[in-house]
Order: structure tokens, then sequence, then C-alpha cells
């Protein structure tokens, strides 16, 4: 269950990254800011997890 919640949220924040580059038009800022936060974000979700489980 833990696994499929977690792909579930990357998916979700793979969406979102993919609609604030929409917003920002192709390729503005993009990948470098959204893939260091999604970077940062997943690995702290692992780290919880792993806390949590």
């Amino acid at each position: 269950v833990a696994a499929a919640s977690f792909a579930a949220f990357t998916t979700a924040i793979a969406l979102v990254a993919g609609l604030l580059n929409e917003k920002m038009g192709r390729g503005a800022i993009w990948p470098g800011w959204a893939l260091h936060a999604g970077a940062n974000l997943t690995s702290s979700l692992l780290l919880a997890y792993g806390v949590l489980q």
C-alpha cells in the first residue's frame, strides 16, 4: 500500500510540475528548479516513509 500511494504521489508531483511548465512556457526555468525541488521532496518522503514503516 505504501509503495502504491508513493507512486501515486510522485505521479501527482510530475503532473503539477508539467502544468507549471505549461504555464511558464516551453522550457522556461524547467527542468532546473522543478527537478531539484522534486528530488528534495522525494528524498524527504522516502525518509518519512522509512520512519513510519
